[in-house]
């Protein structure tokens, strides 16, 4: 007679056998593919600046927050930062900044609006 279980059973049944292995320390260079026994944090942070983490337009969260696709806001787009580079960009209240994906974020803005969300096309 075969006795069926269930694959939760059976993942219970094999885990109840096995434990972590210690951890053990290592050059970090030879830590590729390996997974941290313990948490790690950066000394420094990087990159040193606020940066985009997509194309799209540096604003303001407030002057967007109530846009809808039927009711959409308009602002005056003022530059562009491209990623790389390091400037003194500023945006004020109505207005956008174009920004590339790694560039740092204008003085100003705390939000940025995906390019694909807006009626702008990329580049």
């Amino acid at each position: 007679m075969s006795m069926t279980i269930s694959v939760e059973q059976y993942r219970e049944l094999v885990l109840a056998g096995v434990e972590p292995l210690p951890g053990v320390q290592l050059p970090l260079e030879d830590c590729l593919g390996l997974t941290t026994a313990a948490s790690v944090s950066a000394q420094v942070a990087v990159p040193v600046f606020t940066n985009s983490a997509m194309d799209g337009f540096a604003v303001h969260g407030v002057d967007v927050a109530s846009a809808t696709p039927d009711s959409p806001v308009e602002l005056t787009v003022i530059g562009e930062v491209p990623a790389g580079t390091v400037g003194d960009a500023w945006v004020s209240d109505g207005q956008a900044m174009r920004v590339m994906t790694g560039a740092p974020l204008p003085a100003g803005a705390d939000a940025v609006v995906m390019v694909e969300r807006t009626d702008q096309l990329p580049g």
